[in-house]
């Protein structure tokens, strides 16, 4: 028993999957989103997103999936277990928050129109399913509407199919809402254009193009002697007079062009 409680919560956080929206062809709003985990005791060493609080109905280590879909005219919600007890009648409904330690964590029904005298199948998302031979159990519905955003948190299985059944097992579900308001693909931050749209003319301030810094850098040759960047060479067409201080002059410099202190050559 302990393996199979330790063995379901490690399924469960290894399991839990979620999915995506997006606009089809026509521009109608579509998302789907798939949930699954293993069931285990409020008590298991490692938490689980589903839990059991009756293992004899909802053993530890016995499975739940939910998948979500729909799009702006209307949503589909279907649930599928397995190792639940064998051929027994469940109930099953969407309910507003997540589960917790105790059965009444979960709070109550999602309802499409929040009223105390419509709590039926017809306002509220109702799964009931009955078991096989082997514990397994479907249920799908169809409904017109969505879930609104942050107020459907978790699927509850009940004792009994119906309203009034005691709850069984809880498993905390994120549902999506109906539609998406915005597509899931990543979208150019406003005011902002991509590198291919951008002019060449729109370089950012103060940064200088390849093809401009080189040019700033880089002295032209037809540069003047007296232009030369500080400590650079001088061309060859720099006239004599003109030598740089402490560079040694040519043979041609005459003696009256020698610098002060340094002996002449021989005439």
């Amino acid at each position: 028993m302990v393996a199979g409680m330790v063995t379901g919560a490690l399924a469960a956080a290894v399991l839990a999957a979620g999915g995506g929206g997006a606009a089809d062809a026509t521009g109608t709003s579509s998302y789907w989103m798939e949930s699954r985990a293993t069931f285990s005791p409020p008590t298991a060493f490692l938490p689980s997103s589903a839990v059991t609080y009756d293992t004899g109905l909802v053993p530890a280590a016995a499975s739940i999936k939910v998948t979500q879909s729909g799009d702006t005219d209307r949503m589909t919600v279907r649930l599928d277990v397995g190792g639940l007890a064998h051929s027994h009648a469940f109930g099953a409904h969407v309910h507003q928050r997540a589960c917790g330690a105790g059965p009444e964590a979960a709070g109550g029904h999602y309802q499409h129109v929040a009223d105390p005298k419509k709590a039926d199948a017809e306002n509220e998302v109702w799964l009931d399913f009955t078991t096989d031979a082997e514990g397994a159990g479907h249920a799908e519905v169809k409904k017109g509407w969505g879930l609104r955003d942050g107020e459907a948190g978790s699927v509850v299985i009940h004792d009994a199919p119906g309203a009034a059944g005691k709850r069984v097992a809880c498993f905390t579900v994120p549902f999506g809402k109906h539609p998406f308001s915005k597509p899931p693909f990543a979208t150019q931050p406003p005011g902002q254009q991509s590198g291919a749209q951008q002019p060449a003319g729109q370089q950012p301030a103060g940064q200088q193009s390849g093809a401009q810094q080189a040019a700033s850098q880089q002295p032209s040759a037809q540069q003047g002697a007296g232009q030369q960047p500080a400590g650079q060479q001088p061309s060859a067409q720099q006239p004599t007079g003109e030598q740089p201080a402490g560079q040694q002059p040519s043979a041609q410099q005459s003696t009256e062009q020698q610098p002060a202190g340094q002996q002449a050559s021989a005439p």
